[in-house]
């Protein structure tokens, strides 16, 4: 399936992905000379290994692909030409009738190259909902699966920044766990410490073991609400820098000049864009910063009210809770890195209208407006 259009949106993060697309194209620019790029890819496959995936929320007219249509799902954009994007590509849809064949041949499995590791692949990028580097790699190292860290950009400062945040955060379960006086200090600190670094990394479950008796929990609901737990610990981290950009960015979208050479009725179409795209910006940020309160929620039960039981409730619907976090974040995430890299500088010169209409149909499409209200706007 040609998919131009698409491609188009997307030629102004060749050298960028956002928490809705892993740009393989640019990971593969940055990383050729890089041997462990080379010895560990995402996927086997070198066509899939430099193809654009993105979270993408169905439209009406896409729902009859699908047995089983889900709201959102993956989308796999293989260019025309990895140089230039705007040629546009083919693409499939995740679930939709006939994908795996559509993967096979694209990819151009043969000569040993793993097709079942590349689905396995695509499986759990798809149970996700969002592209996070943080995210994605701790779904793929939890089932096993080697890939280079140069996928996950996560710098080192922000690796520190995440583990001194999720080290304030869970500090009072630790001194609930092992309470003491000065002469224990230091090792409620190690403690603390240890916790932390297992809560953020694969296998935290085995050191976690205490907390999943306390609780009474089975091994894989366990598992799972740990797994949702750390996305919820790096979604708050994340939802601190991130919440005020969006306030940011929402002003800079409301001023956004339009190039004197539109149409009345494209001029009626951009400002209702940008009065429905403001409201829905601002309704997004209030479910992320209500949801985030829930867990505060759980988690004082826990450590103030000395209620377990809570946390265990938490743990049960983290999965749910933690999914569609993220995919607000995620959405919010992918307009706030697409509009600072489109535009870098604050004052900005008037935009085509075409241009204009086509990034505030993605923006739109991102915070979740159905195709339905998205009509509604241009009239």
């Amino acid at each position: 399936m040609r998919d131009s259009g698409a491609v188009r949106c997307l030629s102004a993060l060749r050298d960028a992905s956002s928490a809705r697309v892993l740009n393989l194209i640019a990971i593969e620019k940055a990383n050729r000379e890089n041997p462990e790029y080379r010895k560990a890819p995402l996927f086997d496959s070198p066509v899939l290994n430099t193809c654009l995936l993105l979270k993408h929320r169905l439209r009406s007219d896409e729902y009859f692909l699908f047995e089983d249509p889900q709201p959102v799902t993956t989308k796999i954009v293989i260019p025309f030409d990895k140089s230039d994007l705007r040629l546009g590509g083919t693409s499939f849809l995740y679930g939709q009738r006939g994908y795996l064949e559509t993967m096979r041949e694209a990819g151009k499995y043969g000569g040993g190259r793993n097709f079942e590791r590349d689905k396995t692949v695509l499986d759990l990028l798809n149970s996700l909902p969002s592209l996070d580097p943080f995210i994605v790699h701790e779904q793929l190292d939890s089932e096993g699966i080697v890939v280079s860290p140069c996928y996950f950009d996560l710098s080192k400062a922000d690796k520190l920044a995440m583990h001194e945040f999720a080290t304030g955060e869970i500090k009072e379960l630790i001194q609930l766990a092992v309470k003491g006086n000065a002469s224990t200090q230091k090792r409620d600190f190690a403690s603390t410490a240890r916790l932390v670094s297992a809560l953020l990394s694969s296998g935290a479950e085995d050191q976690l073991e205490p907390l999943r008796i306390t609780l009474m929990l089975g091994q894989n609901e366990f598992r799972q609400g740990v797994f949702s737990w750390r996305g919820f610990l790096y979604y708050k981290w994340s939802a601190v820098t991130l919440l005020p950009r969006i306030t940011e960015v929402a002003r800079e979208i409301t001023a956004l000049p339009v190039d004197r050479s539109a149409r009345p009725d494209e001029l009626r179409y951009i400002a209702n864009c940008k009065r429905r795209l403001g409201h829905r910006m601002v309704e997004t940020v209030g479910d992320v910063r209500k949801s985030l309160g829930v867990y505060d929620g759980y988690y004082a039960g826990l450590v103030h009210r000395g209620q377990p039981q809570m946390f265990r409730d938490f743990l049960l619907q983290a999965p749910h809770m933690f999914a569609n976090l993220g995919e607000k974040l995620g959405g919010l995430g992918h307009i706030a890195s697409f509009w600072r890299y489109r535009f870098p500088k604050r004052r900005m010169q008037p935009v085509d209208p075409e241009q204009v209409i086509s990034l505030f149909t993605d923006f739109m499409l991102s915070v979740g407006l159905p195709a339905e209200e998205l009509e509604m706007v241009s009239q």
